[in-house]
């Protein structure tokens, strides 16, 4: 590919290439102001809430190793790709072998500017190389400091403590950080798709009824690959799902296919016109013989417009229960201060 084309692609991409929820850190040196963030924060956010800056970034600097670590089994799978091995079986072994730990990994680190051991500045400072969008709390007079420390790379957003809207503000902006591809994994996952894939995938109306199916479905997790060309998902409870992606112009081959299968020629004709979609691509990558047929609908209007199905992967593919958010939020009950280094450092 195109290396200029792949690096614009970053930017004007609208549906993100892959997804998957977050936690949200908090350092304030106020308990009170602590608690009230946890009252009224949305129940479902994995909230962690530090009053003290050193047990804080404790924290942080294990989310850079557990961060890397992650990353690298991202780009394992798609060295591994490169060499022959499957997409799809490469994201369903992650999954399942990495369990609930990268739910853990923050998204978003909110710290407040005044705290009389260590500032809200000098706290990031320290933990600067940790990948998570940073939000400076500040009071009236310290305003003109947070603008410097966005000038310099140092925080991402900032918000005035004494707002009467704050958590209003907060939540619309966590809930847009957290509704990102994370920054880290990004550039690896686009690199699996091709120019067709990424121009299509920047359509506003396909990246609007992406959107809306990934809603709909319930799914809180994703990855977009290329090659089958689709959408391996997850919900809470750990059950995998395939979305297949098929662009107009290619239907004609994949009919083709689906008649070399002795797929009965009604169903071949459906395939052409973009009613059904035959998923042997998807069979191959997981070691099966034969495809399927499946009902499929177009995301949009018109004859060019992308042609999608979506089908279970069955208990045997999915990760289950013990590798789900639902399992993972069972452990991380607690909206608790953090004190000292919590029991459930190992999960993160």
């Amino acid at each position: 590919m195109d290396p200029w084309f792949w690096q614009h692609s970053l930017t004007f991409m609208m549906f993100p290439v892959c997804k998957r929820p977050g936690t949200v850190f908090f350092l304030d040196d106020e308990p009170a102001y602590l608690e009230m963030i946890a009252d009224v924060l949305p129940s479902d956010w994995d909230l962690r809430l530090f009053c003290h800056p050193e047990v804080c970034l404790t924290a942080m600097k294990h989310q850079m190793v557990q961060s890397d670590a992650d990353v690298w089994c991202h780009r394992e799978i798609l060295e591994r790709w490169r060499s022959g091995h499957s997409l799809v079986s490469g994201v369903l072994q992650y999954w399942r072998r990495d369990g609930i730990r990268r739910y853990g990994l923050g998204r978003v680190w909110v710290v407040d500017y005044t705290m009389p051991a260590m500032n809200g500045l000098q706290a990031v400072q320290a933990a600067r190389n940790v990948p998570v969008t940073t939000v400076l709390l500040t009071g009236r007079a310290d305003e003109h400091i947070a603008i410097g420390g966005f000038n310099a790379g140092l925080i991402d957003q900032y918000i005035p403590k004494q707002a009467n809207d704050i958590a209003d503000r907060l939540v619309k902006l966590v809930e847009m950080e957290l509704n990102k591809a994370p920054s880290v994994l990004a550039p690896i996952w686009h690199q699996s798709l091709n120019r067709e894939q990424l121009k299509v995938l920047s359509d506003r109306t396909v990246a609007q009824a992406l959107d809306d199916l990934v809603r709909e479905q319930n799914w809180i997790e994703y990855v977009l690959i290329g090659q089958p060309f689709g959408l391996l998902a997850l919900d809470g409870d750990g059950s995998a799902y395939w979305m297949q992606l098929e662009l107009s112009e290619g239907l004609g081959d994949l009919a083709e296919l689906a008649r070399l299968h002795g797929i009965e020629e009604s169903l071949v004709m459906l395939v052409e016109a973009g009613s059904a979609l035959f998923d042997i691509e998807l069979r191959l990558s997981l070691a099966e013989i034969g495809g399927r047929i499946h009902p499929a609908g177009r995301l949009g209007v018109g004859a060019s417009a992308p042609v999608y199905s979506v089908q279970a992967l069955g208990n045997d593919l999915s990760p289950g229960f013990m590798s789900s958010l639902a399992r993972y939020r069972d452990v991380r009950a607690s909206r608790a201060i953090e004190h000292v280094p919590d029991n459930h450092s190992c999960l993160l």
